[in-house]
């Protein structure tokens, strides 16, 4: 195949004047190979039978191969958006949905999970604090969010295993991000209550919070290497 501009991907053997049923069904190949690889895996056994892709939104009669695709909502939203949907089940790419900064695109959504994170922890390194696991933590939003995070890898096993990478999208999109904004919306809320104090009682549960953060970036970053969409250092 030849050298193509700003949708291909020569790791997944996607190149931009595919038709994007044939995208989607070499980029659902390629995610699900790097899935498995990663738990110890060997290949496919076959091909899954991708169903069709239907474009709608500001634009969409322009959009039919996977470049034009590419062209009107950026590369890894193209790569995201027809790999986190159930393989046998048809693909609404929504040109409107995946060209916005907010969490009503599902990659902005994913990749807020890692930036945010980041920014929380960058912040509490400047005033010399570090996370630390160890600590108690407490509420809600931190016991969901610690149990969505410790799944992931039960669930990337099972996706592995049966090839179905949507699994862990859809994990991570709704399990962890759910609680995560709680969390490091508290992180910021706690930077001041503890600057006083840095080796009380309450700074000790505050690392544990960071430590948390910290887990939530690195299974975002680990996330976008495997669907091809890289965690940016900013949104």
């Amino acid at each position: 195949m030849g050298a193509t501009a700003r949708g291909s991907d020569p790791t997944s053997a996607v190149a931009d004047e595919m038709s994007l049923a044939v995208a989607r069904r070499r980029l659902v190949v390629a995610v699900a190979g790097r899935l498995r690889a990663a738990y110890d895996l060997g290949p496919l056994r076959a091909e899954p039978a991708v169903q069709a892709v239907t474009v709608v939104g500001t634009g969409a009669a322009d959009v039919h191969l996977f470049g034009e695709l590419c062209h009107a909502v950026g590369a890894d939203a193209a790569r995201y958006a027809l790999v986190r949907t159930r393989w046998n089940r048809p693909v609404r790419v929504d040109l409107d949905r995946w060209s916005r900064r907010d969490e009503r695109n599902p990659l902005w959504r994913l990749w807020y999970l890692g930036v945010g994170s980041r920014e929380a922890l960058d912040v509490a390194r400047a005033h010399g604090i570090e996370p630390a696991p160890g600590g108690r933590l407490e509420g809600r939003a931190w016991q969901t969010t610690t149990a969505a995070l410790d799944a992931i890898d039960t669930i990337g096993r099972v996706a592995a295993e049966r090839g179905e990478p949507h699994r862990l999208a859809d994990h991570l999109e709704h399990d962890v991000a759910t609680s995560h904004e709680a969390v490091r919306r508290w992180a910021f809320e706690g930077l001041s209550r503890i600057r006083d104090d840095p080796t009380g009682r309450p700074a000790a549960a505050y690392r544990s919070h960071l430590a948390l953060l910290a887990r939530c970036a690195d299974a975002v970053a680990r996330a976008g290497e495997l669907f091809g969409v890289p965690l940016p250092r900013r949104l």
